[in-house]
């Protein structure tokens, strides 16, 4: 006949061995939770939102994802940025129908701005101005307008920015002071390339999507 104090003893080890196994199941439901947490919430690709030219609304994240993706932030009153203009339209002519391939221009500007620059029939317009000084022919690159208000005044060829608060917000984002900056994600929104600065041709970033494309 068992006695009372072996009984005690095997209820609490059969109680601990459920404690155990029910601290083991929470521990990788917890492990689980967290790993996919982070597996979802793991990208480089800045939460930057904005308007393409046509109104439509759009995030940088829903571009950029699973794919090999260009972002190249410039502005209307940089002029570094309008000798590049060229460039990056002939640069994003050559790779815009590669599947698995998006190219985005964020522009730190306005849409009403945007459309200025663009389309101003007055060529004494500032913004119009800056557009024939690029030279560039024909301007198709996707862009997003990230700021709502963009400039408030030019004075002697120097724009004031109104969203300060947007424009130092994005700046963190893309871990940049400089308009001038071009960022590069692969398909798992990893950033794997960053200049700072304007490009004098497109051979860096044809080199460099070139090697990307094929890995």
């Amino acid at each position: 006949m068992p006695s009372p104090i072996s009984d005690t003893f095997g209820t609490i080890v059969k109680t601990s061995k459920k404690m155990i196994r029910n601290v083991s199941v929470l521990l990788i439901a917890v492990f689980s939770f967290c790993c996919c947490s982070r597996k979802v919430n793991t990208t480089d690709v800045p939460d930057i939102k904005g308007k393409f030219l046509n109104g439509d609304s759009v995030a940088l994240r829903t571009i950029a994802k699973d794919k090999l993706t260009v972002v190249n932030v410039w502005g209307i009153f940089c002029v570094p940025c309008m000798k590049e203009l060229p460039i990056l339209q002939g640069f994003y002519e050559k790779y815009k129908s590669h599947k698995g391939f998006a190219f985005i221009t964020i522009a730190m500007d306005n849409e009403t701005e945007l459309k200025r620059f663009l389309n101003a029939a007055d060529t004494t317009d500032p913004y119009r101005k800056m557009f024939l000084y690029s030279n560039i022919r024909h301007f198709s690159l996707p862009t997003l307008s990230v700021l709502p208000h963009g400039y408030t005044n030019i004075y002697g060829g120097y724009a004031i920015v109104q969203d300060s608060i947007e424009y130092r917000t994005i700046n963190r984002m893309i871990n940049s002071n400089a308009i001038q900056t071009t960022l590069i994600y692969n398909p798992n929104g990893n950033l794997v390339f960053k200049q700072i600065g304007s490009f004098d041709n497109d051979q860096l970033l044809t080199h460099e999507i070139d090697s990307l494309l094929t890995l």
